[in-house]
C-alpha cells in the first residue's frame, strides 16, 4: 500500500507539491489555533496521507473522511483502519455529513476541503462552501487560484501524466474524462462567500496564498 501511495504522489508536479506543502502548513497553523482534541471532517478526503504528514494526528480527537468514490474509501480504510479514523460509506457529503453529525449530536470542530476538491464538485461551488460550514465551528478550504501562470502549472500536471484535457480559457476550467471539470477561484470569490457566513455566526474570513498556485479560505465561529 505504501508503494501505491508513493506512486500516487509521484504524479504531482514540483509546483503542485509546493502548493500542497503550503496548504499543509496553513492547515497546521489553524489546528494549532484550535488546540488539541479537534474533531475533523475531511470533505473529499481521498487517502489522507498528506494531511497527516502536515498535522500531528495526535491533535485530532477524531478524523472523519468523506469521499464519493468507493474505491478511495476502501483504500483509506485499509490504510487507517482504527480510531480515531472513520470513513463512512462512499456518498455525496451533503447526504453523509448531516447523518454523521446527527449521530455525533454536535457539529465538528473543523471541516476541511483540500487540494481543490471544491473545484471538482458539481453544482454551485459557493453553495458547497455554505453547506460545509453549517456542520463545523471552523472551515478550511484550499483551492487553486486564477491567472495565466497558475493555469500553465495546472496544465503541466495533465501533460506530465498524459491525460487528455480541454481548456475553457475564459473561465480557466480544465476538463478531462479522468477528473471531470476542474475549476479555479479568485480571492475575491472566496472572501465574498466567507463574509456570507457571518450570517451564521462566523467571524470575518481570512484568505491566504498557498505556494505559487493556491488559495486557502479560513473562517471560524
Amino acid at each position: 500500500m505504501s508503494a501505491f501511495l508513493d506512486a500516487w504522489d509521484d504524479h504531482f508536479t514540483a509546483t503542485q507539491r509546493k502548493w500542497l506543502d503550503a496548504e499543509g502548513e496553513a492547515l497546521r497553523g489553524l489546528v494549532a489555533e484550535l488546540g488539541d482534541g479537534v474533531d475533523v471532517a475531511d470533505i473529499g478526503c481521498g487517502v489522507p496521507r498528506r494531511v497527516l504528514q502536515h498535522v500531528d494526528p495526535d491533535r485530532f480527537a477524531s478524523y472523519t473522511g468523506f469521499d464519493s468514490d468507493p474505491r478511495v474509501v476502501a483504500v483509506a480504510r485499509e490504510c487507517y483502519p482504527r480510531a480515531p479514523y472513520y470513513f463512512p460509506d462512499a456518498a455525496d457529503y451533503r447526504v453523509a455529513l448531516p447523518l454523521v453529525q446527527h449521530e455525533r449530536g454536535k457539529r465538528f470542530d473543523l471541516a476541511i476541503c483540500l487540494s481543490n476538491s471544491l473545484g471538482t464538485f458539481s453544482g454551485d461551488r459557493g453553495e458547497h462552501l455554505l453547506s460545509m460550514a453549517q456542520h463545523a465551528d471552523a472551515l478550511f478550504v484550499s483551492v487553486v487560484g486564477r491567472g495565466w501562470r497558475i493555469l500553465q502549472a495546472r496544465l503541466e500536471y495533465y501533460q506530465q501524466n498524459r491525460i487528455n484535457c480541454g481548456v475553457d480559457w475564459g473561465t480557466e476550467t480544465i476538463s478531462s474524462e479522468l477528473w471531470g471539470e476542474s475549476h479555479s477561484f479568485t480571492s475575491e470569490y472566496l472572501r465574498a462567500y466567507g463574509l456570507l457566513l457571518g450570517e451564521d455566526g462566523f467571524r470575518p474570513p481570512r484568505v491566504v496564498t498557498a505556494g505559487e498556485m493556491g488559495l486557502c479560505l479560513i473562517v471560524r465561529r
